[in-house]
């Protein structure tokens, strides 16, 4: 409820406060480009203070450097990690991922053969010995892990396990979210400013002409009644955001003209109004509906985002199992299945396997401090 119903109660001060551009504002912008400058009323005081938006997508390579949090030289060094030799194989054939769980095997073995040098640790029960060695990856590799653990249980039980990461789900996610919703709605509105194939694949633009563009066609529809598969979940992550500010922030104008019904008066509405108003429309308009179901799942993918900046494994799960129907309805058959398997299997840890999960799998630390997924970690 906090990632709908926050971004909306500020875009209502904002609107209120005329922190938002106008509509003359964004013509004017859209004719001029880069060189437009936005009217008194838009370019906010930073003395008074202007309203923030809680939207959250991911963590930059280089992140702020948190003054908390001990600095080290590289993210390898944060996370005590030492870098073998990298294997030149397939990670998509059966063989590459048969030589990963033999090479975990060997890891496990070198943990119960080394011995502790502190004294305090000797005789403690090593967490490895029972829990194994985590592999974590790309959907396919974890798959394959999942799918050879499941026929060789006698050499791998309960020595391997396999994980995707939240870095891939992410990517995953807005791919299965494109290929749904690119024909309904989302062709139409990103080639406005995407003018060929190539630039609808692949996102480059500016977040300001972004926001201009999308505020201009949603306030149209909303008044009168690599985007689609990208290789990299932060060619997205930026315009997304813009993308779903911009049917809220219609959806409010709407509304106010709607309970004005054509006088100056002032009017109140509220975050519940603006859904309310949504899904009310979503009855009568099949094309909003859609949109509807789609900015949902948008919704969830910034609920993965902010489960990586916290460490978030509950609200992790929570956007996971919103995420199922969408890979079921795409026939993203592989992630049905790890995602079903991960939702059984956390159901059945122990309190101790599940606080392993979340500390030393789920996430690990950049240089400065900052929690990243673990396979973005490696990538």
């Amino acid at each position: 409820m906090k990632v709908v119903m926050g971004p909306i109660e500020s875009l209502i001060k904002m609107e209120l406060n005329q922190e938002l551009p106008t509509l003359d504002d964004c013509y004017n912008a859209v004719q001029i480009g880069n060189e437009f400058e936005w009217s008194q009323a838009v370019r906010v005081n930073e003395d008074e203070g202007a309203s923030e938006i809680g939207v959250t997508v991911g963590i930059d390579e280089a992140d702020v450097e948190d003054s908390g949090a001990q600095s080290f030289s590289t993210n390898y060094d944060a996370n005590n990690v030492t870098i073998d030799r990298p294997m030149s194989k397939d990670l998509n054939s059966k063989e590459a991922n048969q030589a990963l769980m033999d090479y975990g095997l060997k890891l496990l073995q070198m943990s119960d053969e080394t011995e502790a040098t502190d004294n305090e640790w000797n005789g403690v029960e090593k967490i490895m010995q029972k829990y194994g060695v985590a592999l974590l990856g790309d959907g396919n590799p974890t798959f394959i892990i999942n799918s050879l653990l499941k026929e060789q249980r006698d050499v791998y039980g309960n020595k391997i396990r396999a994980f995707f990461g939240g870095f891939h789900l992410v990517l995953e996610s807005h791919r299965k979210r494109g290929l749904l919703f690119a024909k309904s709605h989302l062709e139409d509105f990103f080639s406005s400013w995407r003018t060929s194939e190539g630039q609808l694949k692949w996102v480059s633009l500016c977040v300001l002409r972004r926001l201009v563009v999308i505020l201009l066609l949603l306030a149209h529809i909303c008044l009168c009644s690599k985007v689609m598969n990208p290789g990299d979940p932060n060619q997205i992550n930026a315009e997304l955001v813009m993308y779903v500010l911009g049917i809220y922030t219609s959806t409010i104008r709407a509304l106010i003209v709607i309970k004005r019904n054509g006088t100056t008066c002032d009017v109140g509405i509220s975050a519940s109004d603006v859904v309310d108003h949504m899904i009310s429309r979503a009855k009568v308009y099949p094309i909003i509906f859609v949109i509807l179901i789609e900015i949902r799942f948008a919704e969830v993918i910034f609920m993965l985002h902010e489960a990586e900046r916290e460490g978030n494994v509950d609200l992790y799960l929570t956007a996971l199992k919103y995420l199922t129907p969408l890979f079921a309805s795409a026939h993203a058959t592989k992630y049905v299945a790890m995602s079903t398997d991960f939702l059984v299997e956390w159901f059945c840890k122990s309190d101790a396997e599940k606080t392993i999960f979340a500390e030393f799998v789920f996430t690990r630390k950049t240089k400065n401090g900052k929690k990243i997924y673990s396979d973005r970690f490696v990538e």
